[in-house]
This record gives structure tokens, C-alpha cells and sequence, in this order.
């Protein structure tokens, strides 16, 4: 089942938020920057496997 979100949607209760981040983002700006801000290791985690999966 899908939800709308509106507001923040950071602070829905939601189990999961699909997300797309290109290989080479940065996380500096928008929803990307409040995911890094709240889950740093998530950020982190996902430049790893940018960088050692190239993904495209």
C-alpha cells in the first residue's frame, strides 16, 4: 500500500521511503542532505558502494 506524505518526510512513520541518488551525489541539498543529516553512515555506506560497484 502506497501513502502520501506531506510535510516533512523525514517525520513520517512510514516503514520505508524510496529515494533515487545518482552514484556521485554529493547528499549536499534537499532530501539528500536531511537523509545524511539524520543517517550519516547511511550517506557513507552508499558512497562505498558507489565507488566499488560503479553503478549506473
Amino acid at each position: 500500500m502506497i501513502h502520501e506524505v506531506a510535510g516533512d518526510i523525514l517525520l513520517s512513520s512510514t516503514q520505508a521511503i524510496a529515494h533515487g541518488v545518482a552514484p556521485n551525489d554529493h547528499f549536499d541539498s534537499g532530501l539528500a542532505l536531511g537523509l545524511r543529516e539524520k543517517w550519516p553512515s547511511m550517506a557513507k555506506d552508499f558512497r562505498h558502494y558507489a565507488h566499488q560497484s560503479h553503478p549506473k
